[in-house]
Formats: structure tokens, sequence, C-alpha cells
């Protein structure tokens, strides 16, 4: 297997008339190289021509909804425990969702680096993926779906790398119909470490 090649991906949160503080996060984000397919037949209907669900596609079809029905949002960021709050009228659901996005496993060097689990709670049908590669940064996507939806109500990602420059962890859940969390720890070589949230409301 060939190393990860690491690049930087800043997210922005950025500073309004209502003295809302941004914060600018670096978040470090590992490419992984890999190999082959998996499949199984519910899969594979869920995600069209991909191996796994096509996550890129989820998020943009949501980014264009909350844009066309000009969702609110009441957002509530923090970092280090100091807790900031703000209420955004004219939101850019791109941004705002970019961490969500990138978390796509829909490489074709990782299409045998994820196993495929479904299982039933009532009428939900979970679909969690999970990374056989422990370098791969994206460790695991579950998927909640209501009855004969093909698309998620809630999608849940766990994110992590570790090199010898920084450690990270981020921890996602997007709900539909009410909003997302992110929560972020980040250590850094030679610096302390630095944890970050945000929870983000559709209004």
């Amino acid at each position: 297997m060939q190393p990860n090649t690491p690049f930087i991906s800043p997210i922005y949160f950025h500073k309004t008339a209502s003295s809302f503080w941004v914060i600018a996060i670096t978040l470090f984000i590992l490419i992984g190289s890999g190999g082959c397919s998996t499949s199984s037949n519910e899969t594979n209907v869920i995600s069209g021509s991909t191996p796994y669900f096509n996550l890129g596609a989820y998020f943009t079809s949501e980014i264009a909804r909350l844009t066309e029905h000009k969702t609110t949002l009441d957002k509530k960021a923090a970092l280090n425990g100091k807790i900031e709050n703000q209420t955004l009228k004219e939101v850019d659901w791109e941004k705002e969702l970019a961490i969500f996005t990138l978390s796509d496993i829909n490489k074709p060097a990782w299409r045998d680096k994820y196993t495929a689990d479904t299982s039933m709670q009532g009428q939900q049908m979970t679909i969690t993926y999970t990374a056989t590669d422990t370098d791969l940064r994206t460790q695991s996507i579950n998927l909640v779906f209501e009855p004969n939806a093909t698309t998620p109500k809630s999608v849940t990602i766990f994110n992590h790398a570790d090199n010898l420059v920084y450690q990270l962890t981020e921890n996602l859940n997007y709900q539909s119909a009410t909003g997302y969390q992110i929560q972020t720890t980040q250590k850094v070589v030679l610096m302390n470490p630095q944890s970050f949230a945000i929870e983000g409301r559709f209004e």
C-alpha cells in the first residue's frame, strides 16, 4: 500500500455584523491510496453506479434543497470551551457542509477498503461502512433510512488521522430534518491540543 498524501483543507466561520467571532480551523485531511471492490445488493441499489452510497451526491442534493428553501441556520460554535452563538439567514451551504462532502469514500483506490453491513430496526434500515485499513481518514459511515427511502434521514461519520505531524479526530452527524453536529480534536506537534465543536440547527 502506498502511503497517504496529506493536504490542508480550511473550513471558515466568518465574522459578521452581529459580532460573532469567527473561528478559522485548519482540518488536516488524509487522502489514501488502496485497492478494489466490495458489493452487496442493497448497497448497490442505493448507491447507483458507485460501490458505496454516494455521499457527495447526497450532500450536493441537500445543499440545493437548503438553498432553495432559504433555510435559516442557528449555529453554536465552541473552541476549547468558549461558546459563541449566531443566527444566519443567508448561508453558504456548500461551505457549511464541506466537511461532510469531503468524507465521501467513493474513490477508485478505496473500492475494497470498506465493508458494508446492513441491519433492520423495526422499519428502519441502517447501512454501516467500516474501513479495513486504519490509515484511511474516514473510518466509518453510518446511514439510517426510513422505510422505502433511497436517501438517509441521518448520516454519522467518524474520521481519524494520525501521523508524525498531527493527530485528528472528527465526529460528524447530519440529520436532514433538523441540522448537524461537528466535534473535532486536533493535536499538532509542538502545539497544545485544540477541541472544536459546532451545532447547527435548521430553522
